[in-house]
């Protein structure tokens, strides 16, 4: 009050509220053209009284939140009632069905408690899915030839020897990608594709990329073995276990840029209690001697692992939540602004509304009318 009386000076103004003005109604056209040049538009007006209004009205965005945030929450209770999720298995040329219902949602699990009967298949809503191609990206991963013996280390702690890299690249994972075909209730098929961190969206369905799984054959000597990565398994004629690792195979990139295939290839541990001993890599189609007989990797099957999600309130719970957010931004950041003028004798009361953290108030707002109708 005391700035815009004495420093302006303009004693017909007075603020008598947080948020209203009194001003003597000779400054009428003065500020009728200065709330007009503030972006200010007339709303309403009859004889008492004129609305002027600027940016979106606070209703509209307190409607907007409170529809989304309904929207959300029945999206959030349909998640919790029927949604389901389980993996599936593909491997080449052996088509695998699974189906978008289940009986053991909760809703289902619900309606059985109270006596209802709740079918175990809809033959309506079963998909069949076909893997075209499933393929890992590789990148050379350098490893350094760090020592098992004491004084082998010892000797690199006193600077009498070095470590050294190993000398044949090992590949690393980067990336799982699955192409694949999706066969729809109705007959129509669809290609897609799918990899880790980018999934498989359609409708209520969502396919993660989950892993992978291999069926190895292995040959020792004259005999065959079936044998599944990371799986203890036994040798005719050797005392010890082993295992073998997952195969790689593919494509590897190296550091210099460029790319080399890979031979399909897994390294050979054994079992010593607790402990394993890396052998040696084992390669297709290349002989390896170990523990006195020779080994090779005959053959290997390939599937992707996928996990699917059924969630029919996901995306209401995703609209809702966004128009939620979006009606909390706009009345934080929006700049609304409401003055209503009403004219009373030979007095002009201001009643000034607002929100927006960055929106002046009544006294910062009308700072600049006041310095352009200052007296002398």
């Amino acid at each position: 009050k005391a700035y815009l009386r004495s420093s302006l000076r303009i004693p017909e103004a007075q603020i008598i509220a947080s948020s209203q003005l009194r001003i003597d109604a000779v400054h009428e056209d003065a500020l009728l053209r200065y709330l007009k040049q503030r972006g200010l538009r007339v709303v309403y007006e009859d004889e008492t009284q004129r609305l002027f209004q600027r940016g979106i009205p606070n209703w509209w965005t307190s409607w907007a939140f409170h529809i989304g945030m309904t929207i959300a929450i029945l999206g959030f209770f349909i998640t919790f009632l029927s949604a389901h999720e389980s993996d599936i298995t593909i491997y080449p040329e052996k088509p695998v069905e699974f189906s978008l219902y289940s009986p053991e949602t909760r809703w289902n699990r619900f309606l059985k408690s109270i006596g209802f009967s709740v079918p175990e298949k809809i033959p309506e809503k079963t998909y069949r899915i076909t893997l075209k191609e499933f393929k890992t990206a590789y990148q050379e991963k350098i490893s350094l030839n760090y020592p098992k013996k004491a004084p082998e280390r010892m000797a690199i702690g006193l600077g009498l020897s070095e470590i050294k890299a190993n000398s044949e690249p090992e590949p690393y994972p980067l990336q799982y990608e699955t192409s694949f075909v999706l066969e729809f209730p109705d007959g129509n098929k669809e290609e897609a594709t799918l990899s880790v961190n980018h999934p498989y969206r359609r409708g209520s369905l969502t396919l993660y990329q989950m892993g992978y799984d291999q069926k190895i054959t292995l040959q020792v000597g004259r005999k065959t073995i079936e044998v599944e990565p990371y799986k203890p398994f036994e040798v005719e004629g050797l005392k010890d276990k082993f295992i073998l690792y997952s195969i790689k195979w593919g494509k590897m990139k190296m550091k210099d840029g460029s790319e080399r295939d890979l031979t399909p290839q897994a390294y050979l541990y054994k079992l010593k209690g607790s402990k394993r001993e890396k052998l040696k890599l084992l390669k297709k189609g290349t002989w390896t001697e170990i523990e006195g007989k020779r080994w090779t990797i005959r053959d290997f099957q390939e599937a992707s692992v996928l996990s699917y999600r059924v969630d029919k309130g996901v995306s209401l719970a995703a609209v809702g939540t966004t128009v939620a957010m979006i009606a909390v931004f706009l009345r934080a950041f929006g700049r609304f602004r409401r003055v209503r003028l009403l004219r009373q004798a030979d007095k002009i009361y201001l009643i000034h509304q607002f929100s927006g953290i960055f929106t002046k108030d009544i006294e910062d707002f009308m700072k600049g009318f006041f310095f352009q109708n200052r007296q002398p």
